[in-house]
């Protein structure tokens, strides 16, 4: 979601010709950006490790117009897999074996075909 919320900021920005605003406006955090122009007041607040939680559009007399928050994303629990069991070896062998006594088997048929 952070990234949609990016590329819907970036495509707003460079379509409205902005500018940025050198000090914050009322703002929780220093952390957040802020963008105006004619119309609009625009802020990004990031979180800690640097995504888009938060875009703000607000009137110049600073009236919000719209805040769009990206949905929180949990984290997913790791599900251990447990390894196959290490009969591999075994399977070829017994694999090998049964293809041994299969040709015997095929052998010998073909040979009574053969007498008969």
């Amino acid at each position: 979601m952070n990234e949609t919320t990016e590329i819907i900021g970036s495509l707003l920005f460079t379509s409205m010709g902005h500018e940025r605003l050198s000090e914050n406006i009322k703002s929780l955090s220093k952390e957040t950006t802020w963008w105006r122009n004619r119309t609009a007041i625009i802020s990004i607040t990031p979180e800690q490790r640097g995504k888009v939680i938060e875009i703000g559009i607000r009137e110049p007399t600073e009236s919000w117009r719209f805040l769009i928050k990206p949905l929180e994303i949990k984290e997913r629990e790791e599900i251990e897999i447990n390894q196959p069991k290490r009969r591999l070896k075994k399977n070829i062998m017994n694999l090998k074996k049964k293809i041994v006594q299969r040709r015997v088997f095929y052998k010998n048929v073909n040979e009574k075909k053969k007498k008969n």
